[in-house]
């Protein structure tokens, strides 16, 4: 793919640098000099000193042809007026990065979409709290799925049940009993069992009153 990144920070050196390992095609457009000969040095993507609101650095990147131009600069205004130049000049995709949940609309406004960094961090830090607080080993399916796991207690209702019944709403994966994994769903589930199961989102809180 040939991808324009507008802005050289630290993020948008990452991000080129993975897209340009997958055999990308990366241009990058970094308003200041020394950031850009930098760049320029360290990864193997052709790199432009200018704004890149500026229309002829963007027809100089290939903005007219590219498959996505991502607007990656410190500031949400500056990278508005990339996206919007960009779409001027025919610009198929594009996508911005925003620090302020507020501008959002604007961008939205044009049919941009748009990664809220503050939304991002925030909602990062909260998955790994929830899952930490939930035991919980994976999240599958976009977040729609989380593979937990679980102690059977004393006097829990999942006792005596084959692992397969114990709910309707989980997908067994693993029983573990005294240092062993057993695989299988027609396990009677005994006390201090560890459960490995798949749980739909929606239902972790039913599926917790069962321990």
């Amino acid at each position: 793919m040939r991808i324009i990144i507008a802005g050289g920070g630290k993020y948008s050196e990452r991000l080129a640098e993975s897209l340009v390992r997958e055999k990308n095609n990366v241009v990058v457009i970094e308003k200041d000099e020394a950031r850009a000969e930098n760049i320029g040095s360290s990864i193997n993507a052709l790199v432009l000193n200018g704004d890149a609101r500026d229309r002829k650095i963007l027809k100089d990147a290939g903005a007219e042809n590219c498959d996505i131009l991502v607007c990656m600069t410190d500031s949400d205004a500056a990278n508005l007026g990339v996206a919007e130049a960009a779409r001027e000049l025919g610009t198929k995709r594009v996508v911005s990065r925003i620090a302020d949940p507020r501008d959002a609309k604007d961008f939205e406004s044009l049919g941009i979409p748009v990664i809220n960094i503050t939304d991002s961090v925030v909602g990062a830090f909260k998955a790994v709290i929830d899952r930490c607080q939930r035991n919980t080993l994976a999240d599958i399916g976009g977040g729609k799925f989380h593979i937990i796991e679980r102690v059977v207690g004393k006097g829990s209702a999942a006792i005596g049940k084959k692992f397969s019944k114990v709910s309707k709403d989980i997908i067994p994966v693993a029983v573990c009993r005294g240092g062993k994994v057993v695989a299988k769903g027609g396990t009677k589930v005994e006390e201090d069992d560890t459960l490995i199961m798949c749980v739909p989102r929606e239902k972790l809180k039913d599926v917790e009153k069962l321990f």
